[in-house]
């Protein structure tokens, strides 16, 4: 059986690649738009989903737990804050990449932003589980390395969104 979460996901992801077109029609920043603040929202989601798992470590003074996870929600702001502010972020911004996009590298963007939203929904899934976690306080050294595999799945998503400028710019090539 697939997870709600995951299904949801899926279906907005399909529904907002339909979008796409505006790539091959030249406008590149409106559909780039789209993905950026789904991209924007999902890492806002990430924090919010912490930070009760924060509160609760704060509150039964857990202070290694705290500072890990407040680690990852400070990535997750980076993370909102990179996709705000990546390639089109004003709406005069003009890009010779959009008129050039070829279908070759139009399908890599593609694929390349599915991608990202994917490692996102992954991340939400096990922070989801983290948080069912019931009593932290017995399992705090469990927990925290749960919370440094989130924060390697975190940066690792982080990374491979801004590797998407390179295809719109053209460095890419598959």
């Amino acid at each position: 059986m697939i997870d709600p979460t995951l299904s949801v996901a899926i279906t907005a992801t399909r529904m907002m690649f339909a979008a796409y077109t505006g790539y091959q029609k030249g406008k590149l920043a409106n559909s780039d738009q789209g993905l950026r603040e789904e991209v924007r929202r999902r890492a806002e989601s990430i924090k919010n989903q912490l930070y009760p798992l924060y509160k609760k470590a704060h509150r039964n003074k857990l202070r290694g737990l705290r500072s890990e996870i407040q680690e990852v929600m400070d990535i997750c702001d980076e993370f909102a804050d990179s996709a705000k502010y990546s390639i089109s972020h004003t709406p005069n911004s003009k890009h010779d990449a959009a008129v050039q996009l070829k279908k070759k590298s139009l399908k890599l963007l593609v694929e390349h932003d599915f991608n990202t939203l994917e490692k996102l929904v992954n991340c939400e899934k096990n922070i989801s589980t983290l948080v069912v976690a019931g009593d932290i306080s017995s399992k705090e050294n469990s927990m925290m390395e749960e919370v440094d595999e989130i924060r390697t799945m975190l940066i690792d998503s982080k990374n491979y969104f801004t590797q998407r400028n390179m295809i719109i710019d053209g460095y890419v090539k598959k």
